[in-house]
């Protein structure tokens, strides 16, 4: 019997998941472009999962990303009395800021504290890898070994489904259900007009190509 190889399979396996997510989303452009607008808006709110938060939880996890935004909702819950604490993906180096602020977790401490949200209040986590499943990963670990009970993760709207998706696959369900998804607006565009802005265009399909190859397991 010819030995067989395992390696080979395996990455032949991973071409053929990449295949077909990004036949998948090629797909659905060509959709999006032949069809009217309130198909475009359909899947752009297809992608928000977010709700309000309208209860209080133990912690609240800014996912990296959006450094000028997403610190303000989170701030916004705290300051509401909904959260004790703000988590904070850590660190990634940025190549063209000040050396006082050289990290992404630098940026977003700066932008909760002029939020007035205070440092004692703030917590870096460290990932194990610098991508959406790693700051997955790191709040599994976290909310185990601090045995927390309610969290909330804020990023932007467009990212709320595949953050979901990734949380229900990577934790158990008992801490997957425990978690709850609060949306960021974009700037300059909206799940209703994304498709009308190069940003929107650019951001909006990427994030189709990576929900695709989460389904896919990628």
């Amino acid at each position: 019997m010819a030995p067989t190889n395992k390696r080979g399979d395996s990455r032949r396996s991973r071409r053929r998941r990449w295949v077909i997510a990004l036949s998948t989303v090629c797909i659905l452009i060509a959709i999006l472009h032949a069809s009217a607008p309130a198909i475009a808006r359909k899947a752009g709110h297809y992608l928000d999962v977010g709700k309000p938060l309208n209860k209080r939880v133990d912690f609240v996890f800014i996912l990296g990303g959006g450094a000028n935004d997403r610190p303000i909702i989170a701030a916004e819950i705290y300051r509401a009395g909904f959260a004790d604490r703000i988590l904070i993906a850590s660190p990634e180096f940025l190549p063209d800021t000040p050396h006082e602020a050289r990290t992404e977790a630098d940026l977003v401490e700066g932008m909760l504290t002029w939020e007035n949200a205070p440092l004692e209040a703030l917590e870096q986590l460290t990932l194990p890898e610098p991508s959406t499943r790693g700051e997955i990963l790191a709040l599994k670990e976290y909310m185990a070994e601090h045995a927390l009970q309610q969290g909330a993760i804020v990023t932007h709207n467009y990212h709320t489904r595949r953050v979901r998706l990734l949380v229900t696959s990577l934790m158990q369900e008992d801490m997957s259900s425990r978690l709850n998804y609060v949306s960021c607006p974009t700037d300059g565009f909206s799940p209703d007009n994304w498709w009308k802005f190069e940003a929107g265009l650019r951001t909006y399909w990427l994030e189709f190509v990576k929900y695709a190859a989460a389904i896919c397991g990628l």
